[in-house]
């Protein structure tokens, strides 16, 4: 299989479907710097199991950057890294996570209110705005949390909400979008060709 060279790739899919390991494939295939930034905290005994098998499976010459919160600074046009870097992120789904659990100044987490949903949404847009304005190659690994069915607690469902209007947004700017299922990586978006599969035609 031949990666068209895309600035923006997004990498989507459910749970353990090889997602990271096929975006960490096309990392590779670029003859650049690649820049790690992972999003994920070991807050306890699973995330650390999770965190480990990452760091296992990546190349140690990558540059690993450990972010759970401002990672638009990364993508900024006036950033430091050049033309050659490859930023692999890694994920956008904790990412989201990170944001809503914040507390705001009076020690509320920000999913609590409508005031901080708004922060959220608007550190969200500033991610995108900053990818859009890159000049390097960016890949970003995300999750779809639809295909699990509909939260049962409201903090589930913000999540999933939130979440999925962030996936149709970086979809929006992405030259290209890879759905992996059971390991298997489908092409549905590529803007290099002007082609726009729709999933039941895979």
């Amino acid at each position: 299989m031949s990666y068209p060279q895309a600035k923006i790739i997004l990498v989507t899919g459910g749970v353990r479907s090889g997602k990271s390991s096929f975006a960490q494939s096309l990392a590779s295939q670029y003859e650049r710097q690649v820049r790690y930034i992972a999003t994920a905290e070991a807050k306890d005994e699973e995330m650390r199991r999770r965190i480990l098998h990452h760091q296992k499976n990546r190349p140690t010459s990558w540059n690993v950057i450990e972010e759970p919160i401002w990672i638009d600074q990364y993508f900024a046009p006036n950033e430091k890294a050049s033309a050659d870097t490859v930023t692999l992120l890694d994920c956008v789904t904790v990412w989201v996570s990170n944001l809503l659990l914040q507390k705001d100044p009076m020690g509320k987490e920000m999913w609590e209110s409508e005031k901080g949903l708004k922060k959220v949404e608007e550190q969200i847009e500033r991610f995108i705005h900053a990818l859009r304005e890159t000049n390097h190659k960016a890949i970003l690994v995300t999750n779809e949390v639809g295909f699990g069915g509909i939260e049962m607690n409201v903090l589930g469902r913000i999540y999933q909400d939130l979440l999925g209007w962030t996936n149709q947004k970086l979809a929006k700017v992405a030259d290209q979008v890879y759905l992996v299922v059971a390991g298997i990586p489908m092409l549905i978006k590529d803007d290099e060709k002007g082609v726009m599969q729709k999933l039941g035609d895979l």
